[in-house]
Order: C-alpha cells, then sequence, then structure tokens
C-alpha cells in the first residue's frame, strides 16, 4: 500500500547529482543500511521514511570522478532494471567514496548489515 504522502528531492543547487547519479546512490546498499537502521517501522513491516530521514542520511563526499560513475550506473539502472552486477558495482563505488580502506571487505559488510536489518524488519 502507498499513501500520498511523497517526499520529493530538488534539486536546488548548481553542483547537485545528476538524476541518475541520485538513483543510482538511493539504491546502494549503504542508503539501504542507514534508513533502515534509522526511519521507523509501522505495523505490518512498512518502513516510514520521513524527508527529515531524507535530510538526516549519511551520504558520501562524492568527487567528479565518483558522480561520473554514479550516473553511468544510475543510467544502466534505468534502461537494464536491477542487476546484482549493477548493485555491486555501486555498492562497491560508494564504499570508496566513503574513503574505506578494504573496497571488498567494506561492501560486503554493508551489504550484509543492510539484508539482516531488512529481515528483521519483515519479521515484525
Amino acid at each position: 500500500m502507498v499513501d500520498a504522502n511523497f517526499s520529493t528531492l530538488w534539486m536546488v543547487e548548481e553542483d547537485a547529482l545528476e538524476v541518475s547519479a541520485l538513483l543510482a546512490l538511493l539504491h546502494s546498499s549503504w542508503v539501504l543500511a542507514n534508513l533502515e537502521a534509522n526511519c521507523t517501522v509501522l505495523g505490518g513491516g512498512a518502513l516510514k521514511v520521513e524527508a527529515a530521514d531524507l535530510r538526516r542520511l549519511a551520504l558520501p563526499d562524492l568527487d567528479d570522478e565518483h558522480r561520473g560513475l554514479l550516473a553511468s550506473l544510475g543510467t544502466r539502472l534505468m534502461s537494464e532494471g536491477r542487476s546484482r552486477e549493477t548493485q555491486k558495482a555501486i555498492d562497491l563505488l560508494v564504499v570508496d567514496a566513503l574513503g574505506m580502506r578494504d573496497i571488498q571487505g567494506a561492501s560486503t559488510v554493508i551489504e550484509q548489515l543492510a539484508g539482516e536489518l531488512l529481515e528483521q524488519r519483515a519479521a515484525r
């Protein structure tokens, strides 16, 4: 079920992320883990994501290279849909942008955390 309380993201700054890059970033396990950990679980297991929750998202500081790569991955998401390969590429890129040393290991840990949080919510 979906209600009419949608949050809209507006590109108000000149250097805002391209829509395709934002789409990829929002599909990352990093964002999923943040939302699962910080948002309110409603009856039936739905996750209530409010505008304030979106404002508090801990997002990486992206350089031009990361922005361009995320935009390409977002374009791939729009044209081909979600795939395990695209998801992994997004996660690796976000972890790299976060400045973590063990990119592969950190990506795996974040993906597992997001999955565990999602499973916990589904079990409620």
